[in-house]
């Protein structure tokens, strides 16, 4: 009975709906709070943010005294891949306000949680809709795309074109990062084999990266040919956003900083 309530596969019906349960909660946060005080706003994302992060402690408590993870699994556990690291973000990201926290909240995790979404990890899209493990799955990354998304539509941000150059630069800072993270727990024999985190050493079979490692064997440059196609989605997120005679002033900034970067 509970199978049809089980996203079997991709792109099933079952799927779809966790998709549109996912936009349905992003505009009803925002149509729920944009008639409220900044105030107001910021205890609600606030608590919102801190049960994410109560979600993950949880998560890690049943891992490890539930002994249902095979021996090794807890390796896999630290807090390094991009969602995760964003989730402990958001709190402070609602709370400071601060540019470039919202900058690595909303064009850095707004997208991974998206592909998050989109790309269910098999673990994850065999569990039935109400399994805790798919909850936790989903109200995390629903909440990365929703409270950065009411951010905006309540007016916290004017984005801005040159952000994205900003969120490359912050991702490559973190890459290197994680590169000597992921050198050092294979050095050290990281219980099981746990040592690519935010696919920086390798495309950890996803199609699309095996063929750029192809090309590019080395660890996290590898990468470097998704950056256009990240400026293209930065201008796909701002076409809501900006008006149209403002474009030519975004562009300029965006240039300036790239040529500020050295390119």
């Amino acid at each position: 009975m509970t199978d049809i309530f089980i996203v079997s596969h991709l792109l099933s019906w079952q799927h779809f709906f966790i998709l549109a349960l996912a936009v349905l909660y992003t505009v009803g946060l925002y149509v729920a709070l944009r008639k409220r005080t900044q105030q107001a706003q910021l205890r609600v994302l606030l608590g919102i943010a801190l049960l994410c992060v109560g979600l993950f402690a949880w998560r890690w408590r049943i891992l490890f005294t539930g002994q249902i993870l095979e021996p090794g699994e807890w390796g896999g556990l630290l807090p390094l891949e991009l969602c995760n690291i964003g989730a402990f973000v958001l709190p402070f990201t609602v709370y400071f306000k601060k540019r470039f926290l919202f900058v690595f909240s909303f064009f850095l995790n707004f997208l991974g949680a998206i592909l998050a979404l989109l790309l269910i990890p098999e673990a994850i899209h065999e569990r039935f809709f109400l399994h805790p493990q798919f909850l936790d799955f989903f109200i995390i990354h629903v909440n990365l795309i929703a409270i950065p998304f009411a951010m905006v539509a309540c007016g916290w941000y004017k984005l801005r074109l040159k952000d994205s150059v900003l969120a490359v630069t912050m991702f490559y800072i973190l890459g290197a990062i994680l590169l000597l993270i992921n050198l050092f727990l294979a050095a050290i024999n990281w219980p099981g084999d746990h040592t690519n985190y935010l696919f920086i050493m390798g495309p950890r079979d996803f199609p699309v990266l095996d063929q750029l490692f192809n090309l590019i064997p080395i660890p996290l440059l590898y990468l470097v040919p998704l950056v256009p196609l990240f400026f293209l989605y930065s201008i796909l997120l701002l076409l809501p956003i900006v008006k149209k005679d403002e474009w030519g002033e975004q562009i300029d900034e965006m240039k300036q900083s790239l040529k500020t970067l050295g390119f």
